[in-house]
């Protein structure tokens, strides 16, 4: 399950920003614990993702800290839970209207690039 988080992470926290208004350069920290993180960074036109903790190469100290176990991740971004039910179980830390627009996210799960080999 968590194996495939990272590529649905990608290619959906972006889309799910689009419409958000946010000032350039402003960051939003995703963390999935014991899995990993990125950073999604306000660039000119559009936001983009990047798997990195937030520094000076990825825009500084984050407007926004979101913080999710594994499951709630999964089941968010699968409709398993709904984006209230993630947002009590999330850490948001920062622009709390930022982390629940983050929140809204939706994508499939499949095995990926990143997924380990199930064939015999």
């Amino acid at each position: 399950m968590s194996a495939w988080l990272g590529p649905p992470i990608k290619r959906a926290m972006p889309h799910t920003m689009r419409n958000i208004p946010a000032p350039e350069g402003a960051v939003i920290s995703v963390v999935i614990t014991g899995f990993g993180s990125w950073a999604c960074v306000r660039g000119n036109e559009r936001w983009e993702l990047r798997r990195s903790e937030p520094g000076p190469a990825i825009g500084g100290t984050p407007d926004v800290l979101i913080g999710l176990d594994p499951d709630t991740a999964w089941r968010l971004c699968t409709r398993g839970i709904t984006p209230a039910r993630a947002i009590e179980r999330a850490r948001i830390e920062g622009d709390r209207a930022l982390g629940e627009a983050a929140l809204q996210i939706v994508s499939i799960i499949h095995p990926g690039d990143d997924a380990p080999d199930q064939r015999m």
